[in-house]
């Protein structure tokens, strides 16, 4: 028996164009597209990072409860993404691989400026911001 080129296989495709071999791996991406999709509206409408992942079902009950700080209307320090020590990124929309866009312009050499980033990374510069924001306080600042 020879191999004859095309074949045709069995795959099942996902709205973002991805192949599966198996129907419940393109079924579990497909939510989590759908999961992001609903996520990123909820951001956009005025929910928090972490109330809009949790109900696009990208982020557990009780992991990351600081995300409940975040909105897209937060502007976070990103310090190896900037040249100045003002925030200026702020989270725009949530991937099905439960990571979070965050972009904006604080300074950059290259000007604006954005990338994905995982929860625990917009927690973190969340964190940091809150205490540099602080201290700036704490000086008579602001």
């Amino acid at each position: 028996m020879s191999d004859r080129w095309p074949r045709e296989l069995g795959v099942f495709e996902t709205s973002d164009s991805a192949l599966f071999r198996n129907r419940s791996a393109a079924e579990h991406w497909q939510l989590c597209i759908d999961g992001a999709h609903r996520a990123t509206g909820l951001l956009e409408g005025g929910s928090s990072v972490g109330a809009a992942m949790r109900a696009g079902g990208l982020l557990r009950e009780g992991t990351y409860p600081e995300l409940d700080e975040v909105f897209a209307s937060t502007k976070l320090i990103i310090e190896h993404w900037q040249c100045r020590d003002q925030p200026g990124y702020q989270p725009r929309e949530i991937r099905p691989n439960g990571d979070v866009y965050v972009g904006g312009d604080a300074g950059s050499w290259a000007g604006s400026y954005g990338s994905t980033c995982t929860p625990g990374e917009v927690v973190r510069y969340w964190l940091d911001t809150k205490m540099r924001e602080e201290r700036r306080k704490a000086r008579g600042h602001g």
